[in-house]
């Protein structure tokens, strides 16, 4: 958890998240969470596009709504949300569709980060869909600059494991293979393994 929280910390922070701006966290998966907890943190208004069953989850970590990336109204829903328009679109998964679908509600010299590998090899957005120019963030991270503030986070219960797997029920090191199978079927965020 301390590399997925790091990580996404640190991401957020030099894209630049503000109070007040207006996020979507494309994605549903355990690095997005990460990513609207510290948006929220940072007094953001978030809006997570992903998997419909995760959408309790973004809810109580804070997203103001949850859109389902196979809806067919995906800019309707969030220009109800955001009707001014959206500051950063963070993709945590590396899926362009999903951020085409946003872009014409990007706000001139918003920003698009892309942080997941999903497709980095033939990722395309399409820069015309959006109204004006904006930024695409193409620089990384630098995980151990948000130890402390993680740490803070943590002592201050705002970033917490449980959200993320079961604590009361971690599985076997014998039984790691079924925790795979279970990730790679998106049972779950991440799996707590008892070395025991």
């Amino acid at each position: 958890m301390m590399i997925t929280w790091r990580e996404t910390l640190s991401y957020a922070n030099r894209v630049g998240v503000k109070p007040g701006d207006k996020i979507l966290i494309a994605g549903s998966g355990a690095n997005a969470l990460a990513f609207i907890c510290h948006c929220v943190y940072a007094n953001a208004e978030v809006v997570m596009l992903g998997n419909r069953k995760r959408g309790n989850d973004a809810a109580r970590l804070g997203a103001r709504l949850s859109i389902d990336y196979k809806s067919d109204d995906i800019s309707a829903q969030l220009l109800k949300v955001f009707p001014c328009g959206i500051d950063t679109i963070i993709d945590a998964v590396g899926y362009a569709t999903n951020v085409n679908a946003a872009l014409p509600l990007l706000k001139e010299d918003g920003t698009v980060a892309v942080y997941g590998w999903n497709s980095r090899v033939d990722y395309g957005i399409n820069p015309f869909l959006a109204k004006r120019s904006f930024k695409v963030y193409c620089d990384g991270y630098d995980e151990p600059e948000t130890h402390d503030e993680v740490l803070l986070r943590i002592s201050e219960k705002r970033l917490c494991a449980s959200d993320w797997y079961d604590e009361e029920h971690p599985v076997p090191l014998c039984d790691i293979s079924s925790a795979y199978e279970r990730l790679n079927s998106h049972e779950s965020y991440k799996y707590l393994i008892d070395l025991g």
